[in-house]
């Protein structure tokens, strides 16, 4: 039988528990976190919004595995779960006092702390493992929860660092504040009632305001907790509180997001705050007065709500209820979702598959079950203009972390999931720029603004949405603006383009299988524009080429390999420079930072390894350290590679101002040794390639400069000419490199053998001979280790040649052959030895070479 490792906790788990499993689980990534049967209610409401992004088990989806160890936290006492015996080894980690009577065989952690959660995290600081932001959360929970905020008596200073360091991982506190419960005075508890009872809910701009009101001339208990508990109850998009107290009334507002900006509310009445958190003490009015007063002010400060439509996903995958398990499962397995609508033949909803269901049913064999067997029944769903509130409440009440969006007949339209929802969350927490029109103008020529409004237009009037995407809003936002744009479009791209062409003129390029069509401008600043209609893309295995279907911007943004390549501005005329930021691309710009989008991001394409070394190096940025240990666990996935695909990358990696440097990050990563074990950067070829750059950049003769001189040559010379030929044979044929490539490097490492042989009595023709023959691009990465002899033979060796040529010789009564090459290569040396200075003197050498050839034969 084999044996499993668990992480285990007591039951009616509270947010301290289930924070000290994740933790635990962090700590020791073999053991599985196993959540009790019975949770307290905010910590299932938060696991049934978050559950996807953590690692927990239930109880009742354990495998029949023995245990052989277990980590139990924040208790002493625990029921066994299945698996367990006598011979389990048992560790406890706990922030209570210590029961009497415990076994001498368990290791026990029991110190002092306000929570459980607190002594764990401190092994993950010292550990330096990181955290998510979803995991950083549910930590800061577990900490608040046991120690109030950290105000109880028994919080600790390791509460207090555990809590910091949480927050520096990234834990988001308005998530926190929305899971937090307070204890109630008696007194509180008599407000709070009252105003339960008077609590009055109105519809601002399609969001749920819960205004509720109460007069208490004798209180003196603070407000603000009731106002908590009121919002988490209620759950409104908005709450305020009117107290009449002896002198005055107190307005108290809390929020749930910023559509209603209660701190403008509460300025209207000579208070403040911001937009989440406010209060002002209103007087000369009575508590109707001001009721109906703040109803006013509400309904006329409210902004727009976010809709359904922000963050929903168009082209949505689903499956039919008679489909068979093991055909959902593949699909599951090949587009990477965790969950399918179900819809009948007219496209109604009635139902979701998850994945645990599907995976479930796989475990046990059931794969000839239909999907109806399997799915949670139901057809819940929300419109597109539904405020995301209603999309919260079909997550919570019902479980499903994917939704349905469905038009006004019922019929799927599109989907919204737990993570677009989280990923909106996180994105509140970071500054975005909220539009770059004025950065377009001040930027770009205006001839390509120009055209950039035009494009919007015409998407518009096809019905679309049109988008600038990946490299140029980054270098936008990076004041780096280049004018090499793409378009991706929301609808049929390639009808936007023909619109174009129809209206300006020049001429279109279609690929249809790739929904991409080229624009050539019969005039203007722009040579051609593309236009790519939004897709997605599964991998039908590792490094393969992608499958690729129609989707939405967010999704095809989602295709890409960076996060600061997912930015796209819309171009439409309503929204014309507005920033779309799924997946956190702004912040990353911002501190510098290259990350991938998802763990098999490496798998799907290695070649992002090389991309993500030249981004860093070109940007000055660092790798997020995730992202960086990615590289080193899929280096083995390079061998899939195709030697072009690697040879393009690295190319590129050429071509950027100091390649050296992206040369030697890729060797330090161990990516160069993957492609090939000959493949190295030391520090002597670095400043090989360093010295090359400086040959380039101020270029040491005019065959530099020459249009077809190509400069990833001389690097590769520098990089591989003094390895043995057999070496740089197998690294060429890795890299499908060209025959002349072959040759020039070969040529390139003939040359430095006898290069590095010369003498202070070598005579001239022995450079000359070692150079002849090698492209300009090979010289100059010879010179990276011999530079004055090869700009001798550049400027001055490879210029001197005989003025006898073949035609002479023939004219002199010999016969083409052998001795043409042996009578030139002579008087060529004599030139370049100094042997002859003059026409005569070589007439005299050549006469007498002749008769040497002569009486020879």
């Amino acid at each position: 039988m084999t044996i499993m490792e668990l992480i285990i906790t007591h039951d009616y788990a509270d947010f301290d528990a289930a924070a000290a499993l994740l933790a635990g689980s962090k700590l020791h990534p073999s053991a599985l976190p196993v959540l009790p049967p019975n949770l307290r209610r905010s910590v299932r409401s938060f696991i049934t919004m978050y559950g996807a992004h953590l690692p927990f088990v239930d109880a009742r989806d354990l495998p029949r595995e023995r245990v052989s160890y277990a980590l139990v936290v924040d208790t002493q006492r625990f029921q066994s779960v299945r698996g367990m015996d006598d011979a389990t080894r048992i560790e406890v980690i706990d922030h209570h006092e210590r029961e009497p009577n415990l076994p001498a065989d368990w290791t026990l952690t029991i110190e002092a702390a306000g929570s459980a959660t607190a002594l764990i995290v401190e092994r993950l600081r010292e550990r330096q493992i990181a955290l998510t932001t979803i995991e950083a959360t549910l930590i800061l929970l577990g900490i608040y929860a046991d120690t109030g905020s950290l105000t109880y008596d028994m919080t600790t200073p390791r509460d207090i660092y555990a809590a910091g360091w949480a927050l520096q991982q990234g834990g988001l506190l308005d998530v926190v504040r929305d899971f937090m419960s307070h204890p109630l005075t008696a007194e509180q508890l008599d407000l709070y009632e009252t105003l339960l009872d008077h609590a009055q809910t109105i519809q601002v701009a399609g969001n749920p305001v819960v205004i509720a009101s109460a007069s208490v001339p004798d209180y003196r208990g603070e407000i603000a907790v009731l106002a908590h508990q009121l919002r988490d109850l209620l759950d409104p998009t908005a709450l305020f509180l009117l107290v009449e107290l002896e002198k005055h009334i107190q307005l108290v507002a809390r929020a749930n997001v910023d559509t209603v900006d209660v701190g403008a509310v509460a300025r209207q009445f000579g208070g403040g705050g911001h937009a989440r958190a406010a209060a002002a003490r209103i007087k000369a009015a009575s508590l109707d007065e001001a009721h109906e007063q703040l109803v006013s002010v509400v309904q006329d400060s409210a902004a727009p709500t976010l809709q359904v439509g922000s963050l929903m996903s168009l082209g949505v995958r689903t499956l039919r209820p008679d489909q068979r398990v093991d055909e959902a499962a593949r699909e599951m397995s090949r587009t990477g979702h965790e969950g399918f609508p179900v819809i009948d033949e007219s496209g109604h909803v009635v139902g979701l598959a998850t994945r645990r269901a599907i995976d479930r049913a796989m475990g046990h064999g059931l794969v000839g079950l239909s999907v109806a067997e399997v799915m949670e029944a139901g057809s819940h769903g929300v419109r597109s203009d539904d405020p995301l509130s209603a999309v919260r409440q079909i997550m919570v009440e019902h479980g499903w972390g994917q939704v349905p969006v469905v038009d006004e007949d019922g019929v799927l339209v599109g989907i919204i999931t737990r993570t677009d929802l989280i990923k909106h969350q996180h994105s509140l927490e970071r500054p975005v720029p909220a539009g770059l029109a004025q950065r377009l103008e001040e930027h770009l020529p205006g001839p390509i603004l120009a055209l950039m409004h035009e494009a919007g237009r015409a998407a518009a009037a096809e019905g679309a949405s049109l988008f600038a995407v990946g490299g140029f809003v980054r270098d936008l936002l990076l004041e780096r603006p280049t004018v090499d744009i793409d378009f991706v479009g929301e609808g049929d791209a390639e009808a936007v383009a023909r619109r174009l062409v129809a209206q300006h003129g020049g001429r279109l390029t279609v690929h249809a299988q790739f929904g991409t069509a080229r624009w050539h401008l019969p005039e203007g600043p722009l040579d051609h524009v593309d236009f790519a209609t939004a897709r997605t893309e599964f991998y039908p295995e590792p490094t393969a080429l992608p499958e690729v279907e129609r989707s939405s911007i967010k999704l095809d943004l989602h295709r890409r390999d960076f996060t600061i390549n997912t930015l796209a501005l819309r171009l439409d005329p309503q929204a014309f420079g507005q920033l779309l930021d799924f997946f956190g691309g702004v912040a990353d710009l911002r501190e510098g930072r290259i990350r991938v989008l998802h763990s098999m991001s490496f798998v799907d394409d290695p070649t992002r390894m090389l991309r993500a070394v030249r981004f860093e190096q070109r940007f000055g940025f660092t790798m997020e350290p995730r992202t960086q240990a990615m590289i080193g666990q899929w280096l083995p996935m390079i061998d899939r590679v195709s030697g072009d695909r690697l040879r393009h990358e690295i190319e590129l990696i050429m071509a950027e101002p100091k390649p050296e440097r992206g040369l030697r990050r890729l060797a330090e990563l161990g990516v160069l040794q993957a492609i090939h074990p000959g493949l190295e950067v030391t520090e002597e070829i670095a400043d090989r390639l360093q010295r090359t750059r400086s040959l380039l950049e101020e270029p040491a003769w005019p065959e530099l400069t020459a249009d077809d001189f190509t400069e990833d040559l001389a690097y590769f010379t520098a990089m591989t000419a003094a390895l043995p030929p057999g070496v740089i044979e197998a690294i060429c044929d890795r890299l499908q490199t060209k025959r002349q490539t072959l040759n020039a490097v070969l040529g390139a490492h003939a040359a430095l053998d006898t290069l590095a042989a010369l003498t202070d009595d070598s005579p001239p023709h022995v450079v000359a001979e070692a150079l002849d023959g090698l492209p300009d691009a090979a010289l100059a990465g010879v010179a990276a280790r011999f530079r004055e002899p090869v700009l001798d033979y550049v400027r001055r060796l490879r210029h001197i040649q005989p003025h006898t040529d073949g035609h002479t010789l023939k004219a002199m009564g010999l016969k083409p052959g052998p001795s043409f090459g042996r009578i030139l290569r002579r008087l060529r040396r004599a030139w370049l030895d100094g042997e002859v200075t003059t026409r005569e003197q070589e007439q005299h050498l050549l006469e007498a070479l002749v008769e040497d050839e002569t009486n020879h034969d």
